[in-house]
């Protein structure tokens, strides 16, 4: 019988909806959120046993022959406590590092453990490098904005005198409170003169500002590619990075990639070993497939919804293998 582990976080809808394709189909599966705390009972190299209790459950997930790694990561139950007391001890920040990175440590073989079955998704490549990636995607012959990484402000200032320019992080985008009820999000943004008067910045990353006609947001899922094309530009809030949300929302239509770009994707992501996630692009007016970012984890329902795709069942039948019932 089919065992099937799925890994998330409780309010995943996308989640949420393929599961209830598994459940009409008769699929039986075990779902663990982050919000479940995890107690280790038995993980061995030895023996190859990766036991552990949830919600007073022992499970051996190692018995599990299919799995799907959506979102989120495996929580201790005792690491709170733990993290707690050692903080009102001597050396406790030393020692509550080294806690984590025990934590770390063990999870990082859980999941090795895990992966090494059918699985979808992954833990080893959930956070991937932008700059790697960006440097792979030029290799497999996609197209990538002119970029350009400096803590030296002339260097950057001499290339806003020749074209427009934005800033992003190199890392994630955040958003934090910095007034009371108040917040602000660290996002893609122009790049501003007057911020390279100081001659001793971080390295930071600009790019050439993309006359972008819309934005595509693809989601690959074993060498199909859905793809959406959202007009951020007709936004004044969204126009540069439309995750800047405003309250008139963006046209979103379903869109068909040239085969040339889709042949270049899958070749990006099995380069990168991946076998799903949401791939960000521009089509400019001048009709150039500018490559951004992937991201292994992406939002899913914002691709799936507006363009009537039917993403979830999809993934319902390969984590199923292709069985349905009904």
């Amino acid at each position: 019988m089919l065992k099937l582990l799925i890994l998330s976080e409780a309010g995943d809808r996308t989640t949420n909806e393929v599961a209830q394709w598994l459940l009409s189909w008769g699929v039986d599966f075990v779902r663990l959120n982050t919000e479940d705390a995890v107690r280790v009972l038995d993980v061995s190299p030895s023996s190859g046993r990766v036991a552990v209790q949830v919600r007073g459950r022992e499970l051996n997930l190692a018995d599990f022959d299919r799995m799907w790694l959506r979102r989120g990561v495996l929580r201790l139950e005792c690491l709170a406590e733990t993290m707690s007391a050692l903080a009102n001890i001597r050396a406790g920040r030393k020692l509550q590092g080294f806690v984590q990175n025990e934590w770390a440590r063990l999870r990082e073989y859980i999941f090795f453990c895990l992966e090494r079955r059918a699985v979808l998704g992954s833990f080893a490549r959930y956070n991937m490098n932008k700059l790697c990636v960006l440097h792979i995607a030029k290799e497999c012959g996609l197209d990538i904005p002119e970029t350009l990484i400096s803590e030296d402000s002339s260097r950057i200032e001499a290339l806003v005198a020749q074209k427009q320019l934005i800033t992003k992080p190199i890392s994630e985008a955040i958003t934090y409170g910095d007034t009371p009820g108040g917040y602000f999000k660290l996002l893609t943004a122009p790049v501003d003169t007057t911020d390279l008067e100081q001659k001793d910045i971080l390295p930071s990353l600009v790019q050439e500002r993309l006359d972008k006609w819309v934005e595509l947001r693809i989601f690959y899922l074993r060498k199909r590619c859905y793809t959406a094309a959202i007009f951020s530009q007709d936004n004044v809030a969204t126009a540069v990075d439309f995750r800047n949300y405003s309250s008139t929302k963006n046209r979103v239509v379903p869109f068909s990639l040239p085969g040339h770009v889709a042949q270049k994707i899958e070749l990006l992501m099995r380069k990168l070993n991946l076998d799903t996630g949401s791939i960000d692009m521009v089509l400019t007016r001048d009709m150039r497939y500018v490559f951004l970012e992937v991201n292994p984890v992406g939002n899913i329902e914002m691709v799936s919804k507006p363009c009537n795709y039917p993403i979830e069942r999809e993934i319902a039948k390969v984590l199923s293998n292709g069985i349905e019932t009904a």
